[in-house]
């Protein structure tokens, strides 16, 4: 009796149980690892892919597809009918536009990429200051280097670990282009003769590019935000004033690190008044030997590099100001602290008028003496 139970059951099983079969041969797929965007000399878009090719003769094999289109999804068309494989895009690591394109808003293209579930959102998105087909063509060509779309995803890596350049993934540059009071920034990319190099930052007011900032504008900025992953390696180049210094020993080399952050926002007459605080504890990593032992002289370096980073960091602020990007996202203190005031504001403009204040503090905690 048990048995012609266990026979019914199994039969049932094989009547009502459904099961499904995807499978995926790896030398049938192109997985796409690199993606540019950029504008098209006959069309809006010129998108070009790179492929790796497996099973192919060579394991360092990659295949680079260019097409224009006036669209994304007519882009997705096109390479899919040049293709011999079925390409996923599951495997992207990052998406590399140019000013151009990043100038005149990016959230329609991106918009399309989200919506296929296949595709990553913790690619990263990077603007490339020339042409994203010029640079991912060179990668080709880098005999020195690791497989093209994985040597430029390790190179955003690294520098995003030094704070070079701010850590920007999909979902980051979503989330902070739809805020009302914050805007997003993305790493800024630039291809030399022999590699790439990472420059910098692109500000954005919401999805448009409206500006650019440097690498040591972009470690402060990054202190600001309290998104440093260790420490920043600051070059001073104005030391002459501490000391009595010899041929060659006008510069000073610090890591840094934040010790205290605070953004603060209070209006008065109705305009707000912005106030930036982000003191730091510095390592010395070069200087005059031993020079630095001298509490005078330590003194007057703290001063010094305090001034220096001061103008620094208050030129980058009101530059962000000047082109209307709010990365800081003082919008949303203004929007949570004032809301009565938000509301009766376009806060754009307003962001634009308002008076800002940047002040800093560094703190010698450790100047490496060898006795």
């Amino acid at each position: 009796m048990k048995r012609c139970f266990k026979i019914t059951a199994t039969i049932l099983c094989l009547f009502i149980l459904t099961g499904c079969w995807d499978q995926k041969i790896y030398e049938k797929i192109g997985f796409i690892l690199e993606v540019g965007i950029e504008k098209g000399n006959e069309r809006d878009l010129l998108v070009t892919s790179i492929i790796p090719v497996i099973g192919g003769d060579s394991k360092s094999a990659t295949d680079l597809l260019m097409v224009e289109a006036n669209s994304m999804m007519q882009a997705i068309d096109t390479n899919n009918r040049l293709s011999s494989k079925l390409l996923l895009g599951g495997k992207i690591q990052q998406i590399l536009f140019s000013e151009e394109t990043a100038e005149k808003g990016i959230n329609n293209i991106m918009n399309v990429i989200n919506r296929d579930t296949q595709n990553p959102l913790l690619a990263y998105v990077a603007v490339v200051e020339g042409s994203p087909r010029d640079l991912m063509k060179s990668e080709l060509q880098f005999k020195n280097k690791p497989r093209p779309g994985i040597y430029v995803n390790q190179l955003i890596k690294a520098d995003i670990q030094h704070s070079y350049i701010p850590n920007t993934k999909i979902y980051n540059f979503d989330i902070d282009s739809f805020k009302k009071g914050k805007d997003p920034i993305a790493p800024l990319l630039k291809l030399r003769r022999d590699g790439i190099e990472a420059i910098g930052s692109a500000l954005f007011s919401g999805d448009k590019m409206v500006g650019k900032i440097g690498v040591r504008e972009t470690k402060l900025l990054t202190a600001m935000q309290n998104k440093t992953m260790e420490e920043l390696r600051i070059h001073f180049d104005e030391m002459q004033e501490v000391g009595k210094p010899g041929l060659g020993e006008h510069n000073m080399s610090a890591g840094l690190n934040v010790s205290k952050r605070k953004i603060t926002v209070e209006l008065k007459n109705n305009k707000p008044v912005i106030n930036v605080l982000v003191n730091f504890d510095a390592s010395v990593n070069e200087f005059r030997w031993n020079n630095l032992d001298d509490k005078s002289v330590k003194k007057k370096a703290e001063e010094v590099m305090s001034k220096e980073i001061k103008a620094s960091g208050y030129q980058t602020l009101k530059y962000a100001q000047k082109v209307g990007s709010d990365p800081l996202g003082i919008g949303e203190i203004v929007r949570t602290k004032y809301n009565s005031y938000w509301k009766s504001v376009n806060w754009k403009e307003a962001y634009k008028n308002a008076e800002i204040h940047f002040d800093t503090y560094v703190s010698i905690k450790d100047i490496g003496d060898i006795k």
